[in-house]
């Protein structure tokens, strides 16, 4: 089976891996002018919208106190609009734990972001193809250590 052309995802194009929805009130370092495609944050580069995911992802721990993949899938890709429990066990596999494991997605091994990317619809990951440089921004800058698989999403 040939994998799908990542450049024809949203998210490719939006430069917003995690497909995270545009609100006014969310001042995402490097968003585009316009910021949105009329629903989901446009990005100036693909650094910024993995800055973005992993920030978002911190945010969902520190601030809402949600500790497992579950938890954190379950306000990242709500039901009413998404396959929330394939979500959930594709990126439990994907980090090879859990479903309900607890986890720190500020800790260097931890592999939330890369998962969650990997798990949009329509969203193959990014792993052969350097974006921009958003390859060394994964390895070095943005403190979820993010990866990325070849092949299509389970979700797909």
């Amino acid at each position: 089976m040939s994998r799908p052309d990542p450049r024809k995802s949203r998210g490719y194009r939006n430069r917003n891996p995690g497909n995270i929805e545009h609100s006014p009130a969310n001042k995402w370092l490097g968003l585009a002018d316009p910021p949105s495609d009329g629903r989901f944050c446009r990005f100036v580069s693909h650094e910024h919208g993995i800055r973005a995911l992993a920030v978002l992802l911190q945010a969902y721990q520190d601030r809402h106190g949600l500790r497992t993949v579950r938890a954190i899938i379950s306000r990242f890709a709500p039901g009413h609009e998404n396959p929330t429990e394939a979500y959930v066990t594709a990126v439990a596999r994907r980090m090879g734990v859990g479903r309900e494991a607890a986890i720190d997605v500020h800790a260097p091994a931890t592999t939330l972001g890369g998962a969650v990317e990997w798990a949009q619809p329509d969203s193959p990951s990014f792993d052969d193809i350097d974006i921009d440089g958003a390859a060394s921004v994964r390895a070095a800058s943005v403190p979820v250590s993010l990866w990325f698989t070849t092949g299509e999403t389970p979700l797909s």
